[in-house]
């Protein structure tokens, strides 16, 4: 009897959905520019742009080379955003798809950001404005740049 309940929590624990990746959110776009913050140094080869941080890298790449690059530096990377440029999509449609919670919104300089919280991507969070945050998004002009925990690079 134990062995069985054993089993069923198990196959419970497998079974439950987890969140899928951040890029499967960019990659239902058919263009964009996506970026990786990651660890250290990085094949500059790979990438279109590569951007020195301290000890870390700001790579930039196509959404095309995204999976090949996220295999190659699987546990390196430490957040991850993309830009759209010239694109109908509004911030309103991308809280939508996320199923996500608004924790807070705000105007600088011209630049619109939207803090939320969801689980519908597997991505870390991070403590902000006393909420946890796991998605940030940025509308600047026509370009909205969509990031996780919050966006590290430019937008």
């Amino acid at each position: 009897m134990k062995r069985y309940i054993a089993v069923i929590i198990i196959l419970i624990l497998v079974l439950i959905p987890k969140g899928a990746e951040f890029y499967s959110l960019a990659s239902s776009y058919s263009d964009g520019e996506y970026c990786f913050y990651i660890d250290g140094e990085v094949d500059s080869a790979l990438f279109t742009k590569v951007v020195k941080n301290g000890s870390d890298t700001i790579a930039y790449c196509s959404l095309i080379d995204v999976p090949s690059i996220i295999k190659e530096y699987r546990g390196k990377i430490n957040g991850e955003s993309f830009t759209l440029s010239g694109t109908k999509l509004t911030i309103g449609e991308i809280v939508t798809k996320l199923d996500a919670r608004v924790v807070s919104t705000g105007e600088v300089g011209g630049i619109y950001t939207v803090y939320l919280y969801t689980g519908r991507v597997n991505t870390p969070s991070v403590d902000l404005f006393g909420d946890k945050v796991n998605i940030q998004i940025a509308l600047s002009g026509d370009k909205i740049t969509v990031g996780y925990p919050i966006i590290l690079g430019s937008y």
